[in-house]
């Protein structure tokens, strides 16, 4: 059996973290041979730091860039 692809992967990374984080969190994970870069939002920082140690410990992971943001979006501006 061959190893994924970074981009089989970076799939797999995101679906993870959207389950183990709470709902809510919007996130995206790429990869490039074993660097996983997760984008997004989440709502704590007790998340962001949760999933990046969360992925650090995945199989296949050699390290893990975090470019998580912080906190709820903002209410939409409306037209006036």
């Amino acid at each position: 059996m061959s190893a994924p692809s970074d981009e089989e992967f970076a799939e797999a990374l995101t679906a993870f973290a959207r389950r183990a984080l709470p709902a809510g969190a919007d996130v995206r994970v790429v990869c490039d041979s074993g660097i996983a870069r997760i984008s997004g939002r989440v709502g704590l920082p007790r998340d962001a730091r949760a999933i990046v140690d969360l992925l650090r410990c995945h199989d296949g992971v050699l390290d893990v860039i975090d470019e998580l943001v912080v906190g709820r979006r903002p209410a939409p501006v409306g037209d006036t």
